[in-house]
C-alpha cells in the first residue's frame, strides 16, 4: 500500500512538471476490486507516464499505451485511463474499505 501512495505522489508530481491544465482521480468501489479512472488535461499533446499498481488490469484508454513493469506511458492531450485494482482497498469484519 505504501509503495502505491509513493507512486501516486510521483505522479502528481510527474503530471505538474508536464503542464497539466488539471488532474483529476475517480476511485469507485466495485464488491472486492477498486475501479480507478485518471482524467489528464495537457495544455499540449504530450507523453505521461503513471505507475500502476501491480495488480492492475482490465486496463482501458482513449489513446493507444505502453505498460512494461507496471509503467504505463500514453500520448495525448486530453487523457482518460481506468483500470481494475485490488490495492486501496482493506477487508474488514463489514465489508472492504478504502485506506
Amino acid at each position: 500500500m505504501k509503495k502505491f501512495i509513493f507512486s501516486f505522489i510521483l505522479g502528481i508530481l510527474f503530471i505538474s512538471l508536464v503542464s497539466a491544465s488539471s488532474y483529476n482521480l475517480e476511485l469507485n468501489q466495485v464488491d472486492d476490486k477498486a475501479l480507478v479512472k485518471h482524467s489528464i488535461s495537457l495544455d499540449s499533446f504530450q507523453a505521461v507516464s503513471i505507475n500502476l499498481p501491480s495488480d492492475a488490469y482490465s486496463i482501458s484508454s482513449n489513446s493507444n499505451y505502453a505498460l512494461q513493469n507496471n509503467l504505463l506511458t500514453i500520448s495525448g492531450k486530453e487523457i482518460e485511463i481506468s483500470y481494475l485494482t485490488n490495492y486501496p482497498l482493506e477487508k474488514s469484519k463489514e465489508g472492504y474499505y478504502f485506506v
